[in-house]
């Protein structure tokens, strides 16, 4: 009965400690050259989001956070033009 209780324990550690999940609440994110925008970044280490205030998706590419749009198959890429 030890034996079980003990690895129980063990797998819900692991479960627990694999990812940890944040979300940042709305905060001033600044570009290389000064331009600065709010937005909110939540999710875990593997797998999260970044949405400004009025529900634009954000990503970040080479320092730079650029908003996102919809491919021809409906994910999410990186538009060209910067916050």
């Amino acid at each position: 009965m030890k034996k079980i209780i003990f690895l129980l324990a063990m797998i819900i550690n692991v479960v627990l400690l694999y990812a940890n999940w944040r979300d940042t609440g709305y905060i001033e994110y600044k570009q290389p050259n000064g331009v600065s925008f709010i937005a909110r970044t939540w999710g875990d280490e593997y797998f999260n989001w970044m949405e400004t205030e009025d529900g634009f998706r954000v990503f970040q590419k080479d320092n730079w956070y650029c908003y996102a749009i919809l491919n021809d198959v409906g994910d999410f890429t990186v538009e060209t033009s910067f916050v």
